[in-house]
Parts: C-alpha cells; structure tokens; sequence
C-alpha cells in the first residue's frame, strides 16, 4: 500500500476515534480518488449535547497543512487518545467541511495528492 493510501486511512482512523467519543452510531465513511486529490466523506448519528465538541473539531481542522513536516506527522494519527489528534489531521488536509444539523455530522476532508 502507499503512502497516500496509508495517510488516508489513518485520517479515517482519527475521525472514527472521534465520532466514537461523540457516542456516534450509523457510521458511514466515502473514500474518493478525484483527479489530484483524494476525498473523504464521513457521516454520522450523534448524541446531544455535542455541539462544543464540533466546535472544537472545527477548529482543529482549519489548521494550516504542514507539508514540510508531514512525513513526521502521519505515523503519529490515530495512535493517541486526546483530540490533539485532530490537530495533525488538520496539518495533513487541503480542505475540510464539517456540517452538524439534528445530531448528524458530516465531515468532509480533501487531501491533495503529490
């Protein structure tokens, strides 16, 4: 397997962690390959009550990605238990989308690749 196909998997790997602590259920995950990019689309049922919890996996995702130190970064997703996690999985993405209605949860992250 690739790199790409790794460091997507564990960014995978990091939102299941976090829909879980969430107490998510209905877990659906959409990895895509488009063109230069790789896509994931990952939704999810919630329980109530969560919505700090958004508001701090919003803001973990909007961090800037940091190529030049990502070699470094992937081998460490996925393999901790705080929501520090998400911050690296931020550094790793181009893009992101997180919409939360009704306790449903949908975030889409997009990665270019190299």
């Amino acid at each position: 397997m690739d790199h790409e196909a790794i460091r997507m998997l564990k960014i995978v790997n990091e939102l299941t962690n976090f829909s879980y602590k969430l107490g998510a259920s209905q877990l659906q995950i959409d990895l895509k390959e488009i063109e230069d990019r790789l896509e994931i689309i990952f939704q999810c049922n919630t329980k109530e009550n969560v919505d700090e919890l958004i508001v701090d996996l919003k803001s973990s995702l909007d961090m800037p990605r940091q190529e030049q130190v990502e070699e470094y970064l992937w081998e460490m997703v996925g393999e901790g238990e705080g929501y520090d996690e998400l911050n690296l999985v931020g550094m790793m993405i181009d893009k992101n989308e997180v919409v939360y209605t009704d306790n449903k949860l949908m975030i889409r992250v997009e990665r270019r690749k190299h």
